[in-house]
């Protein structure tokens, strides 16, 4: 088990990490690729938020990654 300190230090680079992804979805915006901007700023906002969890919460026994069209994780 962790202390709060090393907790709150993974959470910093999980959230760094979560913004330069998020940085490089806005940067990557294409109409023709993703089409209605709102809806996809959204998405990214979504896709942020994920980011930030730390992945160990999200796995287990009954865990099963779900893939898009494009293969990206959903």
């Amino acid at each position: 088990m962790g202390s709060n300190s090393s907790r709150q230090i993974k959470e910093e680079e999980l959230k760094r990490e979560a913004m330069r992804k998020f940085n490089i979805r806005i940067n990557m915006y294409s109409y023709a690729h993703h089409g209605n901007h709102f809806e996809y700023i959204e998405w990214c906002r979504a896709e942020y938020q994920l980011d930030c969890i730390d992945p160990i919460c999200y796995q287990g026994p009954n865990y099963k990654a779900q893939y898009d069209h494009w293969g990206n994780q959903t």
